[in-house]
């Protein structure tokens, strides 16, 4: 079963917390932070503890997550005909470029003409946390607009990404073509789209 690796050296300008309240700081979803308890796959400096365990800065914090350990799989076909700019990467997601007029993801499980299908090729070879990357749509635009999307490359991504767009952490914003006699030559529209 392919395990999906994090460590990480607390910084040095960090406040002693228990482990807890570090992965809720880094919006860790709470059933990643009972699994990682229950099973017991925390290790501080290299010993197995509780998540009451405070860290402190220099400590080293590992875990792993296990492909199965999601309920989420990834099981989009992949699709090398057409590929799409990558504006950038990172070890748990990427940005990328959406054309107007592609669709966010295939309506059925044999489609293979959507965003989420060409980047699936285009991650091939590529690792996150030392497993495969997969490509996790984590928000989407309608088929008739361009522009940047957040793609990411593991499962533990996805709800750290929903919860940073949640908290708008992540903002969006959104540009409109018109055409015609404005009376303004420019202004913004701050209400909701719907």
């Amino acid at each position: 079963m392919p395990f999906y690796q994090y460590s990480f050296i607390i910084p040095n300008n960090f406040v002693s917390k228990s482990v807890k309240e570090l992965l809720t700081g880094l919006l860790f979803p709470r059933s990643i932070r009972g699994l990682l308890r229950q099973k017991k796959r925390l290790l501080l400096n290299g010993r197995n503890i509780p998540t009451s365990e405070l860290v402190s800065p220099g400590d080293k914090l590992s875990f792993s997550l296990e492909t199965s350990d999601f309920s989420k799989g990834q099981n989009y076909l992949p699709n090398n005909d057409r590929r799409l700019r990558i504006l950038s990467e990172k070890e748990d997601y990427l940005l990328v470029d959406k054309p107007a007029g592609m669709k966010m993801h295939p309506h059925s499980p044999n489609e293979t003409d959507a965003l989420l299908n060409y980047v699936e090729a285009q991650l091939k070879g590529h690792l996150s946390r030392s497993c495969p990357a997969h490509a996790f749509m984590v928000h989407r635009i309608d088929r008739d607009t361009s522009g940047v999307v957040i793609i990411a490359k593991n499962p533990l991504a996805v709800g750290i990404l929903d919860q940073l767009l949640a908290k708008k952490r992540i903002k969006r914003t959104y540009l409109a073509w018109v055409s015609g006699n404005l009376e303004n030559k420019k202004g913004s529209i701050d209400q909701a789209i719907a």
